[in-house]
């Protein structure tokens, strides 16, 4: 009898504490069956055995009538007034019933030994207002160091498609500053301090992106071409550094932004486009001659070069080519054209880089307001043998037969002259012609056969 007594007595023991926790643990429902449990913590607000209004009215006057501080290390930057600055509202009845409701479910050790913790969604904000006020701060508006996403890009040193790291950056964005502040607000803090780089902008693409790095991948494949576009001695070289802002990647795809390339073969045109503008070219022994606008030049076409510069881009072509433009005149300056100079009454014709002819001419008379008009032309057409014609006033003034005839501007052109028995020096100043170029026949057979129309006829 002893043995089972003494078996007995835990479980008494036991079945004792049992009872006396139902016992507390029914009282304490008992007790609060219409409040709030013990340790219950709502939007930091201690409503331990506070009714749902109670809880309602404490709240309130807590969560509207405080102040939030804004702070950056130890100084205070920004203090928001929660009635008037972010117009907080609160209707939380029914969310109250809902947590008291749900508590009444708990376990027991939940309710008497947890710390019971809630967020209300039923607190309002005026989001708008708040990035408004935020966004006239001097500390918002410096974006002296900004945050920036990781992105590919062209390295000129190492000549390769490379991704650029995040970084960083010490910026703020109003609206995304706004929802962080109203998340504090509703986990009932009362400051945030922005020395947390939480608060900073945060960069939304890092450089182990996947997509990025397939972008690099693509784009590096895709590098290669280089295109020099030349036109009448003028160079343009379109690179890797030029053109690969242009390239577009897609869907897996690369492509190249059609605007972009319009607009840099748009800005060619400064270039290449040399018609009635005056020009500058070297001869083949190193001299630089310059002229004045005349006939001769060429004028970019824009719509077809983006097509054919697109094209070599993609399909990673390296070549040179002359750059799709209409051209006045043949494409040879600086290696076959015909030389005027009207201060030593002198043609000098060169072809393919090699000087062919140097002459004595006679220019137009400038006593008489009929000098050679001085430019840049090119020979419009040719005929062999002319009968020259001038008028004045409706009426024939001279007849004139030459073998040899070359037009490059307004009647003036390059002919033989055998009338005349010599020439050179200062004749054109009060015996030239009427505006024409005279040459002997050897100097006229000679460009006659040698020259092509089109070819350049620059007058200096």
């Amino acid at each position: 009898m002893t043995f089972l007594k003494k078996r007995k007595l835990p479980i008494l023991v036991f079945l004792g504490i049992i009872i006396c926790l139902a016992a507390s643990y029914f009282a304490y429902r008992h007790i609060h069956a219409n409040t709030f449990y013990g340790k219950t913590i709502i939007n930091g607000v201690d409503v331990s055995s506070q009714t749902v209004k109670q809880a309602q009215s404490a709240l309130e006057a807590e969560t509207t009538n405080g102040v939030f501080t804004i702070l950056k290390g130890n100084e205070k930057v920004l203090t928001l007034h929660l009635s008037d600055d972010a117009e907080t509202k609160l209707d939380a009845e029914d969310e109250l019933k809902s947590i008291k409701k749900k508590q009444d479910t708990q376990n027991v050790f939940t309710l008497l030994f947890k710390k019971k913790v809630y967020g209300l969604e039923s607190v309002s904000y005026n989001h708008k207002k708040i990035a408004k006020l935020l966004a006239g701060q001097s500390w918002v508006k410096d974006q002296s160091n900004p945050t920036r996403d990781a992105y590919v890009t062209y390295d000129q040193e190492k000549k390769a498609v490379t991704i650029v790291k995040e970084y960083y950056g010490t910026n703020y964005n109003p609206q995304d500053l706004t929802t962080k502040i109203i998340e504090a607000m509703r986990a009932g803090k009362t400051s945030i301090n922005l020395t947390d780089k939480k608060y900073y902008v945060q960069p939304t693409i890092k450089s182990n992106n996947q997509e990025l790095v397939k972008k690099k991948d693509a784009l590096g494949n895709a590098v290669g071409a280089t295109i020099t576009l030349s036109s009448q001695g003028k160079q343009a070289v379109v690179d890797a550094p030029v053109y690969f802002n242009w390239m577009k990647y897609e869907n897996g795809e690369v492509s190249l932004y059609k605007k972009r390339v319009k607009k840099y073969v748009e800005s060619l045109k400064k270039t290449f486009n040399t018609y009635g503008k005056p020009i500058s070219f070297t001869l083949p022994n190193g001299k630089t001659i310059k002229a004045s606008g005349g006939t001769y030049g060429a004028i970019v076409n824009v719509d077809k070069e983006v097509k054919a510069l697109s094209k070599d881009i993609l399909e990673k072509k390296v070549v040179t080519r002359a750059i799709n433009a209409k051209h006045y005149g043949n494409d040879t300056l600086g290696k076959t054209f015909i030389l005027v100079s009207l201060a030593n009454q002198r043609v000098t014709a060169y072809k393919n880089g090699k000087k062919i002819l140097t002459s004595s001419v006679v220019t137009g008379n400038t006593s008489l307001g009929r000098g050679t008009t001085a430019g840049a032309y090119y020979i419009f057409y040719k005929s062999a043998p002319a009968v020259l014609r001038g008028f004045e006033n409706g009426k024939q003034t001279y007849e004139s037969h030459v073998d040899f005839w070359m037009p490059f501007h307004n009647g003036q052109g390059l002919h033989n002259a055998p009338w005349r028995g010599a020439f050179g020096g200062t004749i054109y100043r009060y015996n030239g012609s009427h505006g024409c170029v005279n040459m002997t026949y050897s100097a006229a057979q000679t460009i006659y056969k040698n020259f092509n129309v089109g070819t350049p006829v620059i007058v200096i």
